[in-house]
């Protein structure tokens, strides 16, 4: 069934853009899957249609730690046409951020028995791209 639906949001231009919004929200509750994520950050800079690349994007919420979605969103961010979807681009960059931040300044609320997992200099860098993207906007 996966596979059927990020087909559908792959080929975007073959189908209509309600049955890709459809596809967009089954996939959703699967977006850490690797070939989903590519699906999803292909719908998010390729289709023709703006409501469906805002729902791309809002699909990535829960992998907007990933760095590849993270660039997405920055892309989209700086070169779509529509201002909605640069708004769901900041809205998810600045969730992402919030949630990081959340698991940084709460490791006392994890389980005795999980580990928390250092920041690796990758991930430092795409934080340190979606700041300056940030900072640039509040700039006149």
């Amino acid at each position: 069934m996966r596979h059927v639906l990020t087909y559908v949001v792959e080929n975007g231009e073959r189908f209509d853009a309600g049955v890709r919004l459809d596809c967009l929200e089954a996939l959703k509750a699967v977006s850490r899957d690797q070939q989903v994520r590519q699906a999803l950050i292909a719908a998010a800079r390729k289709d023709l249609n703006p409501a469906v690349r805002m729902k791309a994007l809002e699909s990535l919420r829960d992998a907007a730690s990933d760095d590849d979605v993270r660039q997405a969103l920055l892309d989209a961010l700086g070169h779509d046409a529509n201002p909605g979807v640069r708004v769901d681009a900041i809205n998810v960059l600045v969730g992402s951020l919030q949630h990081r931040e959340s698991e940084e300044t709460a490791p006392e609320a994890a389980p005795a028995t999980s580990v928390v997992k250092p920041a690796s200099p990758e991930d430092d860098q795409s934080v340190e791209r979606v700041v300056r993207a940030l900072e640039q906007l509040q700039r006149p």
